[in-house]
């Protein structure tokens, strides 16, 4: 039995109020159109987390909230503040120490943490979709990732398979055939 690694980066957000801090920014409209839009084509496609690690940032939970709504299943949280603009060493640790009782966990969280840990665990794959991956890493998109483990601990850099890498203005061309 492997592990499916779902690496969300939080839905566009809202820069008008520069009094806010980076931290308490909220999604803008098109953020809040994007995040349920995904949650909806992960029920589509089946991909359901059970465990979903979240920033606590103010446009992160705002996106988790969003994806929840769409999803069937009522997966596990764990929000962060330790996951908040987080480097891609630090993400990869939480998922190592996550529970080996979870097939399936999600990662919603920044950039350039989320891209760069998509990357450096994206082995091979779909050549067109780790071209995508390797060229640009927008607001709510999301790459899948599996690697064939029994353990969180064993994965890696180098270790997994990118199954889908979905961008929110692309969601039907990016989905898996």
């Amino acid at each position: 039995m492997g592990r499916r690694l779902f690496l969300l980066r939080h839905a566009k957000s809202n820069w008008k109020d520069p009094s806010l801090d980076d931290f308490d920014r909220p999604l803008n409209k098109r953020g809040r159109e994007a995040a349920p839009a995904m949650g909806q084509m992960m029920t589509d496609q089946g991909w359901e987390p059970s465990l979903i690690l979240c920033s606590a940032a103010k446009r992160t939970q705002q996106t988790l909230d969003r994806i929840l709504a769409k999803l069937e299943s009522t997966p596990e949280l764990d929000v962060s503040e330790g996951l908040y603009l987080a480097s891609a060493s630090h993400i990869l640790k939480q998922v190592q120490a996550s529970p080996d009782t979870h097939n399936s966990l999600m990662v919603i969280g920044h950039n350039p943490g989320i891209e760069i840990l998509a990357n450096d665990l994206s082995a091979y794959g779909d050549v067109d979709v780790l071209n995508r991956l390797y060229q640009k890493y927008p607001t709510a998109a999301l790459s899948v990732i599996d690697f064939d483990v029994d353990k969180w601990r064993k994965i890696g850099a180098h270790k997994g398979k990118l199954e889908a890498f979905i961008r929110p203005r692309h969601i039907e061309e990016d989905r898996p055939k």
